[in-house]
């Protein structure tokens, strides 16, 4: 569901999120708002009903017709089939302009194949951009410019939100965190810890290695080192474990977010 469908404060804030929503939001917006209220068991929709969904989902202001504009479209585009709702209804000609009339005086409003590979493809969009948000100035970085190992996660890591692996994606924030310890003390020429210290103890010594060491900030970061090490391994299939932890699309990110500010962090002069 798209994150912007969410409720807003009341009051005043309520009203200008409802029209900074209304001013951005497509037909696309409608088609996936359409998808995710289908999904809840419903075959199809009414007009009525379709106009519904699309105020709950925040994509319109009050009073607006912009819905019976945006099946039309998604009529068009061959994302959304309907059955007339009257005998004699016939279908509109392609490119005819839908007003509310047109979408009312229709029934049966249902998503095709193609409008669910659509939705599909708008959800994988949104997903790649927030990645690409998250590890913004990382994977722009020449490879030569970065401590050994580190590419590796970053790009495991990016295919694993992308891909909506979310224990991939918090195995690969924790190698990402490992990398950029054993960089930070290879950059630096301390004697690394024994190869069994656990990922806490790595970042211990990196962090005393880092050109920040005394900043509270670096003291504040163990807190979230051990904390994705013990998420890390309740969500990891080693030590033949055979009943894993799930972990949330949302958590993996915040996991995610968490490995990279580690990682600069240590890196970063």
């Amino acid at each position: 569901m798209c994150g912007r469908w969410s409720p807003a404060a009341s009051g005043f804030n309520a009203g200008l999120h409802a029209m900074i929503n209304a001013a951005m939001a497509n037909r696309f917006d409608l088609l996936e708002a359409l998808d995710h209220y289908l999904s809840d068991g419903r075959d199809e929709l009414s007009g009525y009903e379709v106009h519904g969904v699309a105020q709950a989902a925040k994509l319109l202001e009050h009073g607006s017709t912009q819905a019976a504009r945006w099946v039309g479209d998604l009529v068009a585009d061959g994302c959304l089939t309907y059955r007339s709702k009257y005998p004699g209804t016939s279908d509109l000609a392609p490119g005819v302009r839908w007003t509310d009339r047109e979408l009312q005086s229709r029934d049966g409003y249902r998503l095709t194949l193609g409008g669910r590979e659509e939705v599909d493809r708008q959800r994988r969009r949104r997903r790649e951009l927030a990645t690409d948000a998250l590890l913004e100035g990382w994977l722009d970085t020449s490879p030569a410019e970065l401590p050994g190992g580190i590419m590796r996660p970053l790009v495991d890591l990016r295919s694993a939100l992308d891909q909506e692996r979310h224990p991939a994606a918090v195995a690969a924030a924790k190698d990402l965190v490992e990398a950029a310890c054993k960089g930070a003390l290879d950059r630096s020429g301390a004697e690394p810890p024994p190869a069994s210290a656990s990922l806490p103890a790595l970042f211990s010594a990196a962090r005393r290695c880092s050109a920040h060491s005394d900043a509270d900030i670096g003291r504040s970061l163990s807190a979230i080192v051990d904390r994705l090490a013990r998420l890390r391994n309740s969500v990891g299939g080693g030590h033949g474990r055979l009943e894993l932890d799930q972990v949330a699309g949302a958590e993996a990110r915040i996991a995610a977010g968490a490995a990279c500010a580690v990682a600069r962090f240590l890196l970063e002069p």
